[in-house]
């Protein structure tokens, strides 16, 4: 074991965990492994601080198992790993622009709908046609390409990620640094052709580590965050929270919430929907106070 090296790992009560691919890999590093299990009572004990350090509602799943971990670190200063997803193409998001290109993916699927559904970047590009889908259809490799990824860095990975991490380490005095988004390493990454990170995803990143990680770990397909909120709504304190909303009628009204509710299971995203009201309910009680506005 090399002592001088700790690890750590999340589980969370009712959230498919990692412990068991993280503690292979840790085995195989030799480090000294720990791993963190929050129950359900753990998470909603907690969940006034959580949103109080991240000073915003977000129904991104990793604010929780974050803030725990930042808990945990037993360092002043450790190693994280955002940045590796944004840098090599880690997310479905990234797959389906090569999807017309190759025509690998959802067979069935239009490449219009995935225009109308996903295509939200660059809107500042006066080179790019933005309501003319067969440009794209056309031109999926060379046209988007690694600006994806590095509409990705520039946006959601500043004002969330990072802002996440930041937060909710300094809130434990510790330093967290993002060692892939070292200035050299993302200028490598986005040079790369944007194919050549597929088929799997992340690809480079993946080769660069053969020998070094376990294959069950290395060669595992990529798999997204799903955090419980079907059960977590369940929850007497949420559904306290949620049908008694003191958010202005004019952001969300009651009756509104009240729908959702009686109808949550009908649509896809209507209980991250509920979950970030329920949030924003325990923000909104924070800071009332200090006469927010909304817009």
């Amino acid at each position: 074991m090399n002592p001088g090296i700790n690890t750590y790992t999340i589980g969370i009560e009712g959230v498919d965990d990692e412990l068991t691919l993280a503690r292979d890999t840790a085995r195989r590093l030799k480090t000294h492994h720990h791993e963190v299990l929050i129950s359900m009572d753990e998470v909603f004990s907690n969940m006034e601080n959580i949103v109080s350090i991240m000073e915003e509602p977000s129904d991104k799943g990793s604010l929780v198992p974050t803030y725990f971990l930042a808990q945990a670190v037993e360092d002043k200063v450790t190693l994280v790993g955002e940045g590796a997803d944004e840098i090599f193409g880690g997310y479905n998001r990234h797959k389906i622009y090569l999807d017309r290109y190759y025509g690998i993916l959802n067979k069935d699927k239009k490449f219009e709908d995935y225009f109308n559904e996903n295509l939200r970047l660059f809107k500042g590009d006066k080179n790019i046609k933005w309501n003319d889908p067969d440009y794209f259809i056309e031109n999926p490799a060379s046209v988007i390409g690694n600006r994806v990824l590095k509409y990705d860095i520039e946006t959601e990975l500043v004002q969330f990620h990072n802002a996440r991490l930041d937060k909710m380490f300094m809130a434990n005095s510790i330093e967290a640094r993002t060692p892939y988004l070292d200035e050299d390493l993302v200028s490598l990454a986005l040079s790369f052709k944007f194919a050549s990170k597929f088929y799997p995803e992340k690809k480079p990143l993946r080769r660069a580590f053969e020998g070094e990680i376990p294959a069950n770990v290395l060669n595992r397909p990529k798999a997204a965050l799903k955090m419980p909120f079907d059960s977590w709504l369940e929850r007497k304190e949420v559904l306290s929270v949620l049908k008694n909303s003191i958010l202005p009628d004019e952001v969300f009204s009651q009756e509104d919430i009240n729908k959702l509710l009686e109808t949550k299971k009908e649509q896809k995203n209507t209980p991250r929907l509920l979950w970030l009201l329920y949030l924003s309910n325990i923000w909104y009680n924070q800071n009332k106070q200090y006469g927010i506005l909304f817009d």
